[in-house]
């Protein structure tokens, strides 16, 4: 009977614990499927959201250039209504016959070969072997290409601008055409085609697509519903990307189109000096309509102008250096003779 009770417990012991180790068993096999399923399910949702988010970019750009090269009169006067609409607060423009409109195309005539200038001589100073090089060649051939139109706004605005929308199109507000010679104007327009030539609207076109994108992977991992980021999240990270990423960006743009404007207005023989008077006469009007003119603050687009009268400053020695070594004062003195002074600012 002893004997047969130690049996009995032993195999009772044995099935209880081959029962328990298969318990563990079955209990492992469901913790990693439930891991996995958690942390698969935001991985499967990301992939749809992304997904559905390429199918709808595609859908539009097809149409868009399938539009664009049907009737592509029709699709740049939209794109100009909605430019006019959003940055000249729906201003009409001047007429290319009017005498503004003759004068700032001339000047951006000028900048633009001055503009080919400066990538021809660029990509003679950069190795064949260099990717910038190819940069260049194309960016040249783009120039060269665009149909380029130089567009006054008739308001009073004192502003300038490009759009990405647009490649080949400069604005020029109609006040500040008034407030300013063609030596000070010509600046103005070589700021704004060195947007064009530094590609800074694809720059920024990118990075805020990659912030979309993020935006599309906290929303789909994060918070499923949407409610929460809607509210919260994504305005709070899209204060932080204008901030952190975007406005410092837009400033060194600034800066950057300052510099090589410069160098474009030395090339076309006009007075690099004049630049400091535009940027002084923009300073002044800032003051005036501004209690606090040059305060710089995180969301600031734009350096503040004392500060970019500074760097110009320090550039203009070498710009007036190109200015001399082109042969642009000779050039003036014979159309000054000449009676043709005029075209490049003297009235005497």
């Amino acid at each position: 009977l002893r004997l047969a009770a130690t049996r009995l417990r032993s195999g009772v012991a044995g099935k209880t614990a081959q029962h328990g180790e298969q318990t563990r068993a079955c209990m492992s096999q469901w913790a990693q499927k439930s891991r996995l399923w958690r942390f698969g399910r935001p991985l499967l949702r990301v992939g749809r959201i992304a997904a559905a988010s390429g199918s709808l970019y595609m859908l539009g750009y097809s149409n868009g250039m399938r539009r664009c090269l049907e009737d592509r009169d029709g699709s740049v006067k939209e794109m100009m209504s909605t430019v006019l609409s959003k940055q000249a607060s729906g201003s009409k423009i001047l007429s290319t016959s009017d005498s503004m409109s003759v004068s700032v195309s001339r000047l951006g005539a000028e900048l633009l070969s001055a503009a080919q200038g400066y990538l021809k001589a660029s990509m003679d100073s950069t190795p064949a072997d260099d990717p910038e090089a190819d940069r260049r060649a194309d960016k040249l051939k783009a120039l060269q290409r665009l149909h380029w139109q130089f567009i006054v706004i008739d308001d009073d605005v004192h502003n300038a601008f490009v759009v990405d929308l647009l490649p080949g199109y400069v604005f020029v507000h109609r006040g500040l055409v008034e407030t300013m010679n063609e030596e000070e104007l010509s600046f103005i327009i070589a700021h704004e085609l060195s947007h064009y030539l530094c590609e800074h609207g694809s720059t920024r076109r990118g990075l805020h697509g990659i912030f979309s994108v993020m935006q599309i992977l906290l929303l789909s991992t994060v918070d499923p519903t949407g409610l929460f980021s809607l509210l919260f999240e994504l305005p709070f990270a899209s204060a932080l990307f204008s901030a952190a990423v975007s406005s410092p960006l837009s400033r060194q743009h600034e800066r950057d189109a300052d510099a090589l404007g410069l160098t474009l207005v030395a090339r076309a023989c006009r007075d690099p000096s004049k630049a400091i008077r535009a940027h002084e006469q923009l300073a002044a009007i800032e003051a005036s309509q501004s209690d606090f003119p040059d305060v710089n603050h995180p969301f600031a687009t734009h350096p503040p102008i004392l500060d970019r009268l500074d760097a110009l400053r320090t550039q203009l020695p070498t710009a007036m250096e190109m200015y001399e070594q082109s042969g642009c004062t000779p050039i003036k003195y014979a159309l000054k003779r000449a009676g043709l002074g005029s075209l490049y600012g003297d009235a005497d």
